[in-house]
């Protein structure tokens, strides 16, 4: 009887740490997706901001939220505005083109198509220059983000992603909001019609689950993140 006692003591504490972490998991989450938020309102008035303003607001974001690895504006660019976009510099980004993962680690230019979605504000650039003018329709998975996310109207996330400027083993994953050119877009139609683009998160997993745990002690649990996208 007294070892039962003991057995369900510490099966209640272990549950209390283990449900403890998951919420402070939850928050951190929460907290960087509301961050992702703030800066939409850039886009509120239906007009893309310049690069400096974009690179100004995401400088204050990340100043704030360490565990964010990249906040970026992804466009809608049609084939006939391509070449207008490629041929545009930004201060102090190098010249701007549309491309494609080949392997990890190596990019090529994207082939023609009616639609491309590049990595065009990127802050910061440094760490993240694989990334830029990275088209993210070119990748199944990103794809699939950016339809549910323009037809949805809401914020989408991915499943567990190699990110393009991964170096390491860690996985990470994208948020996406999506951006259109007037408010009240009640219909997948109408939101399709009048998509601009997305403003991005780029998220490392790891950098978020030890940012949850600062000031916490595991005290021997061991914890896994399981992906429940993945087959």
């Amino acid at each position: 009887f007294l070892y039962k006692m003991e057995e369900n003591k510490i099966k209640g504490e272990f549950n209390k740490e283990i449900n403890s972490h998951i919420t402070t998991l939850h928050k951190e989450i929460i907290i960087n997706f509301e961050a992702l938020r703030s800066l939409a309102i850039l886009f509120s008035d239906s007009t893309t901001p310049d690069w400096m303003h974009f690179s100004f607001e995401a400088q204050r974001i990340l100043s704030r939220h360490n565990d964010i690895q990249a906040l970026e504006w992804i466009p809608l660019i049609r084939h006939s505005e391509r070449k207008a976009y490629e041929s545009k510099s930004l201060l102090n980004l190098p010249k701007f083109e549309i491309i494609q993962r080949k392997i990890q680690g190596s990019m090529i230019k994207a082939p023609i198509k009616d639609e491309y979605y590049p990595v065009y504000f990127i802050e910061p650039y440094i760490g993240n220059e694989l990334a830029y003018g990275f088209d993210l329709s070119s990748n199944a998975t990103r794809h699939q983000a950016i339809i549910t996310a323009r037809d949805s109207g809401q914020p989408t996330a991915t499943g567990s992603i190699t990110l393009v400027q991964e170096k390491g083993e860690q996985k990470g994953f994208l948020a996406f909001i999506p951006i259109y050119k007037f408010r009240g877009v009640s219909t997948e139609e109408i939101r399709r019609k009048n998509l601009q683009g997305f403003v991005l998160g780029v998220f490392r997993i790891g950098d978020i689950f030890n940012s949850s745990l600062k000031g916490k002690e595991l005290n021997d649990i061991q914890m896994t993140l399981l992906d429940k996208t993945q087959p």
